[in-house]
């Protein structure tokens, strides 16, 4: 009777458990970014660099980092203002959509660019 319990207690705490977010690495995303007006674009992330490229040329390259469901940017180059700060969003992706959502950013720029709208993948 007691494993039987311990047995039901360590399978309900492994069915809590949120599954682990899908990584970033290697993916395409496409949709509105605002640099500042808003313009499509497409977002392809590398194994720690991510490049926003609007009409083929590329804006912005930033090193980024993935945690669970927190996504850390910081430029390396581009035409933003951003210069050294790293800013924090929560990522999600649900039915091939990727959200971006502001957590904390210095650059206000960079905190305006993404869409609440997500960003659609693309096959690489």
């Amino acid at each position: 009777m007691q494993l039987t319990i311990k047995l039901l207690f360590i399978a309900s705490f492994f069915m809590l458990q949120k599954p682990a977010p899908e990584s970033l690495a290697n993916t395409k995303w496409t949709g509105t970014f605002n640099v500042p007006e808003a313009m499509t674009g497409i977002l392809e992330f590398g194994k720690d660099t991510v490049i926003l490229y609007v009409d083929n040329d590329a804006l912005e390259t930033m090193l980024y980092k993935q945690s669970g469901d927190t996504l850390t940017l910081k430029k390396i180059s581009g035409g933003s203002p951003c210069g050294e700060e790293t800013g924090e969003y929560k990522c999600g992706i649900k039915d091939n959509r990727l959200t971006i959502s502001l957590l904390k950013d210095e650059c206000g720029v960079r905190a305006n660019a993404f869409s609440a709208e997500g960003y659609k993948k693309e096959e690489k």
